[in-house]
């Protein structure tokens, strides 16, 4: 089996209407196209409340990917911020030939830094989806410390 991916290593802005904007820059020819993590909106200064940027699946950043997906005629799998309710996931989306949502498990608290300050962890339990006869694993930053 042959898969052919587009890793994309964009820098996030702040601003969610500029990432989304972005989407439209992709082009065609992956099977597979994987943005970074929170590529929705950058984490900014540690007090940024990130519940202020969290969305639904289907908000505005999740429509922008599902549009993208269709455009490429790829799977597109982004980072963004989920809305809960309370503290919110950093949740990887992929939309496309295959449709999945992974809630980020592993927060990373360390040196000084407390994600689970300003995020909620997922359930632990692996998301899988299919794509061109293949199965792909999701994991997202401090998780692929803990396979």
């Amino acid at each position: 089996m042959t898969v052919n991916v587009n890793l994309v290593q964009w820098a996030s802005d702040r601003d969610p209407a500029v990432n989304r904007a972005r989407l439209a820059e992709l082009e065609p020819g992956a099977d597979l196209v994987v943005l970074p993590e929170a590529f929705a909106r950058d984490f900014g200064p540690q007090d940024d409340d990130l519940s202020a940027y969290a969305e639904p699946l289907d908000g505005p950043f999740g429509t922008a990917v599902e549009a993208a997906a269709e455009r490429l005629g790829s799977t597109v799998v982004a980072g963004m911020f989920e809305e809960t309710g309370e503290t919110p996931y950093n949740t990887l989306l992929v939309r496309g030939d295959a449709v999945a949502d992974y809630r980020k498990i592993h927060l990373y608290d360390s040196f000084g830094y407390r994600e689970s300050d300003r995020l909620s962890g997922g359930p632990l339990e692996p998301v899988t989806f299919p794509l061109a006869g293949l199965t792909f694993g999701l994991m997202t930053c401090y998780d692929l410390r803990f396979p």
